[in-house]
């Protein structure tokens, strides 16, 4: 959590305590708005309220956002993995003689 001060702007706040962040500004003012809708003050883009608490967003945040819910993806259960092939294997046969490209 990050209180803001008078006159400080969210992208010296970003700078301060995100810079090793991959994702760029435009991406990061984002998602602290999405996360803290009450600190921006209603009608001015990104400007903050003075005194507002900031929850930033974590490693964790800024991966899913970055990546999707790739992430949080469970893995396949080997039963469903197993009923694939069988269906793949099916397939196969009609599928005898085409040329397949690597």
């Amino acid at each position: 959590m990050v209180t803001v001060a008078r006159g400080q702007s969210l992208d010296t706040l970003l700078r301060q305590h995100l810079a090793s962040s991959p994702l760029r500004v435009e991406v990061m003012r984002e998602l602290v708005r999405q996360a803290n809708p009450q600190a921006f003050v209603p009608g001015a883009g990104f400007r903050l309220v003075a005194g507002a608490r900031l929850q930033l967003p974590s490693t964790q945040d800024q991966a899913q956002h970055a990546f999707g819910k790739v992430m949080g993806a469970p893995m396949a259960a080997p039963q469903a993995e197993a009923e694939e092939r069988g269906a793949a294997s099916a397939t196969t046969g009609a599928r005898r003689g085409w040329v397949r490209y690597p």
